[in-house]
């Protein structure tokens, strides 16, 4: 997520950057909706349950901050954890979580977890529950900038490592539909797009962001978190 291969009046900025006020943007929208986060680098864990405390969650966000953390992109293990956080008995029916679904956000592909990417889409698959995936950064080679006592002083060119064809299986596997958003403008697109399906397909819904952000996280009365965010939401 450090990569900076957007830009924003002019200047370059990183994937976080340019994500995060999408992202804030989204939960606002969602007024009534119920929304969660789960973050994900070499493992998967909970930022914030469901909940309708949408300042409270932008204040978990807003704090993400890219530093040194365990490096790795467990995308099956953060779909499964979302698809655990979507368990609740009284919205189930036949074994199928009524009005759920997943919005997936990542910039990299799969490379840790103990399951597969395909595994989890199966599993949501199964509950009847699509996922939306969204495949952050530009192709081929990106500016990746060098810091020397906290100052950035140098780029180096990084090969971008998305797997897009995973994330078009997953969707396609799910239900869901995939986005490619290599600039700021296709990532509003994207969620703009999905914001609009979903309200006009169910009356009840849940949904989940997740996405790769080489980046920890600190928040009272939780642990260190790594890269990756999914937000879920029902009414």
């Amino acid at each position: 997520m450090l990569s900076e291969d957007y830009e924003k009046d002019g200047e370059r900025i990183n994937r976080l950057q340019a994500i995060k006020p999408v992202i804030q943007a989204f939960i606002e929208r969602r007024s009534a909706d119920r929304i969660g986060v789960v973050l994900f680098s070499s493992q998967a864990y909970t930022l914030a349950p469901l909940t309708t405390d949408h300042a409270w969650l932008a204040r978990q966000i807003e704090r993400v901050r890219i530093g040194l953390i365990t490096d790795g992109t467990a995308i099956g293990d953060a779909l499964g954890v979302a698809l655990t956080r979507l368990d609740q008995s009284g919205r189930e029916t036949g074994g199928k979580r009524k009005g759920a679904f997943i919005v997936l956000l990542t910039d990299g592909g799969n490379n840790m977890g103990a399951i597969t990417p395909m595994q989890s889409a199966q599993l949501a698959k199964a509950r009847g529950i699509p996922i939306y995936t969204i495949g952050a950064g530009k192709d081929g080679l990106v500016p990746y900038p060098n810091f020397e006592n906290g100052k950035k002083v140098s780029y180096s060119w990084v090969a971008s490592d998305l797997d897009e064809d995973s994330l078009r299986d997953i969707a396609e596997t799910t239900g869901g539909k995939f986005f490619r958003a290599a600039e700021t403008g296709t990532i509003e697109s994207a969620f703009k797009s999905i914001d609009s399906t979903e309200k006009i397909e169910f009356q009840a819904k849940s949904y989940l962001l997740t996405t790769e952000l080489f980046s920890w996280l600190a928040v009272p009365g939780l642990a260190l978190l790594g890269t990756g965010a999914w937000l879920s939401r029902s009414r």
